[in-house]
């Protein structure tokens, strides 16, 4: 298990697994590696909607699962904005989608400086040019 706890991790991808069996409607298969990895850095999950609803992200003929997964450490946790889900082309998966905010220094610019290269005095033409 893991000690550490990181202040600003994502974690999200397609897992395979599931961590709980309301994640499945048949067929399931629990990562107990998984489940180590989120409880010991403290992981969030950031599919918590409202209302609450099941969120399956692959569908087949066997059932739906939750299997795409984005999870986050407590302080990006609260940086979340929303979390959806939708549908991507080429796969049987939804694409889970993020979204956080998050907070970007404002650069102050002062007066622009503009430096002419003085070895360019050494050149003929750019003396008579100037002349």
């Amino acid at each position: 298990m893991l000690r550490a706890s990181p202040t600003n991790v994502i974690v999200g991808g397609v897992f395979n697994c599931i961590l709980n069996q309301k994640d499945s409607t048949g067929h399931f298969n629990y990562s107990r590696a998984l489940d180590g990895l989120v409880h010991g850095i403290e992981l969030r999950d950031m599919w918590q909607s409202d209302p609450p609803e099941k969120g399956y992200t692959h569908y087949s003929l066997m059932g739906a699962t939750r299997i795409d997964r984005i999870c986050t450490t407590k302080d990006m946790s609260t940086k979340k904005v929303g979390v959806e889900t939708l549908a991507a082309a080429f796969t049987e998966h939804l694409a889970v989608i993020l979204r956080l905010s998050v907070e970007v220094p404002i650069i102050q610019r002062g007066r622009g400086l503009w430096k002419m290269n003085t070895s360019l005095f050494d050149e003929e033409l750019v003396k008579e040019k100037l002349q």
